[in-house]
């Protein structure tokens, strides 16, 4: 990280950060504009006093360690931002923005930090993801606690710190990471903490102040038989994944856009519901049942869920979403809220939903490694008893069925132009798509800080 330079970064790799972090500021924006954002952000001003780095929904400056950490629950709260072995985008991106408007640094030095942690954070991530059977009781450390070493990376890399002074920044911040609690997080009603990210992103970017206040943490998190994999749960890991082709082989390519503002697990049947339903011609009174054969982890973690009563219950909910879908509700806050989600038509539809594990698609999953690919097979049965069948094992956003970035820009403005003018949103849209040319990443914050209300 510390060697990494903007100008060895390939061209497709700067798009690809630039791609990242506009999806991110847009689901940054869209999730203050929940009830659950704005409460959050409430009480994140309310324990933080200085004037240092934007935070969504305020037109005043604040810490940039609480900037961030604010910044990222928002990331997360739709579930709509990027996935990859988690979510490294709500603690990556976050950190990045609050540490490098705190440094004056410019866009090329953001861009830097992103891709370099990105490198860090999935590889870590994919390294230590455990077995079936580990998966089963505790699911993967790398959906959301090794986090930490995203944001540690990120805000790291803009203080520009000394490759030996990075290296304890991320030892530190692996030894704060919290505990992997996925299951519990989504039993019912799921926690309005969601996945945690916020917290990892604070525990990152407090690693970085802790650093420079001459604290240390472990000399060597990672590596041995009591090193990080199993500390934070799993059972194998793949140590030469640290740095298998490092260099030549750029992790953040592998990142998936999302379409729909749910967790992507389930993303693969939305698509087959969305085909089934335009290629027919269906509307919500014709469907009789809806049934869906996936893998484990939809009834495993209670992604079956028929009644959810909050907005993460129904981010968290196939039936809900399959609802979304059938309804062609547009994707974005409108989703998430409640009298969407108390509609007797949406109700209705979640009923007839049914969800069954198949072996075979259980299989292929765990093969992958990766959220994204979580393969489904959909099938429709009509009133009047038609039956239509869909399988999806690449979904949409996935990078071999990539979101344009057209379709990327469409996702941003429905979930900006609420809060900026048309003129205001295309203007930061192309800051972003031009944040190589940058001279301070302000910029960009400001742009959101002053206009976005």
């Amino acid at each position: 990280m510390s060697r990494l330079t903007f100008d060895e970064l390939p061209e497709d790799v700067v798009h690809q950060a630039k791609r990242i972090t506009l999806d991110t500021l847009g689901c940054m924006m869209g999730g203050y504009q929940t009830d659950l954002g704005a409460s959050f952000i409430n009480l994140v001003k309310s324990v933080d006093g200085k004037s240092q780095a934007t935070l969504i929904g305020d037109k005043g400056k604040h810490s940039w360690i609480f900037a961030a950490m604010g910044n990222s629950y928002l990331a997360d709260l739709l579930d709509y931002e990027q996935t990859l072995t988690g979510h490294e985008s709500a603690t990556i991106v976050p950190a990045a923005l609050a540490a490098g408007e705190f440094t004056a640094a410019s866009g090329r030095a953001v861009i830097r930090a992103v891709v370099g942690a990105y490198e860090i954070q999935s590889r870590i991530g994919l390294a230590i993801a455990p077995s079936p059977a580990r998966f089963k009781q505790i699911a993967s450390p790398s959906i959301e606690i090794n986090h930490t070493f995203g944001a540690a990376a990120a805000a790291g890399a803009l203080f520009t710190m000394k490759a030996s002074d990075l290296g304890k920044v991320l030892n530190m911040a692996g030894d704060l990471s919290p505990i992997p609690a996925i299951y519990k997080f989504l039993e019912r009603p799921a926690s309005q903490l969601k996945g945690k990210y916020w917290w990892c992103t604070l525990a990152g970017c407090f690693s970085v102040l802790l650093c420079q206040s001459g604290f240390y943490g472990p000399r060597d998190i990672l590596s041995g038989e009591h090193g990080y994999w199993i500390c934070a749960g799993s059972d194998q890991c793949d140590f030469e994944a640290f740095t298998r082709d490092l260099g030549v082989d750029y992790y953040i390519m592998g990142d998936s856009f999302k379409p729909y503002p749910s967790c992507r697990w389930t993303h693969p049947a939305l698509d087959g519901i969305d085909s089934i339903v335009k290629a027919h011609a269906l509307h919500a009174d014709d469907i009789a049942s809806v049934t869906i054969r996936t893998s484990l982890v939809i009834n495993d973690f209670n992604l079956n869920d028929q009644h959810p009563v909050s907005m993460v219950d129904a981010e968290f909910s196939l039936p809900y979403s399959a609802a979304m879908v059938i309804l062609n509700i547009p994707p974005g806050v409108a989703w998430h809220l409640p009298e969407t989600r108390e509609d007797e038509k949406v109700q209705d539809i979640c009923q007839k939903v049914e969800i069954i594990t198949d072996e075979e698609l259980n299989r292929q999953y765990f093969e992958s490694k990766t959220e994204r690919a979580n393969p489904a097979l959909v099938e429709i049965e009509t009133v009047s008893g038609d039956v239509y069948t869909e399988l999806v094992t690449c979904p949409k956003g996935d990078p071999s069925n990539a979101m344009s970035d057209a379709e990327l820009e469409q996702k941003v403005l429905r979930l900006v132009m609420p809060r900026l003018d048309s003129s205001q949103a295309r203007a930061l849209i192309d800051l972003v798509w031009n944040l190589e040319k940058v001279e301070d990443i302000s910029q960009v914050t400001d742009m959101i800080r002053l206009h976005f209300q």
